[in-house]
């Protein structure tokens, strides 16, 4: 491979939380407009977006709490 994660600096970890948590909210209201809809299929599709939304979320809280890490090892010289 041809860069490793912790190549990555402070700032894009928490790109990536702002990313991911873009994409939780999204996948959110798609799975809450899905809940409505009185079908086998919206019932499905609801337990998948929420997963999608759920999956992204702990990744995104992942990052936040890796880019704060790095923040700090930054700004203290680290």
């Amino acid at each position: 491979m041809p860069f490793s994660p912790s190549d990555f600096e402070w700032w894009v970890w928490l790109l990536f939380a702002v990313g991911a948590a873009v994409v939780s909210g999204v996948c959110g209201l798609f799975a809450a407009g899905a809940a409505d809809a009185d079908s086998k299929l919206g019932s499905i599709m609801a337990f998948l977006f929420g997963a999608v939304s759920f999956i992204a979320g702990l990744a995104g809280f992942g990052c936040f709490l890796l880019g704060i890490v790095r923040f700090a090892k930054w700004a203290w010289g680290g």
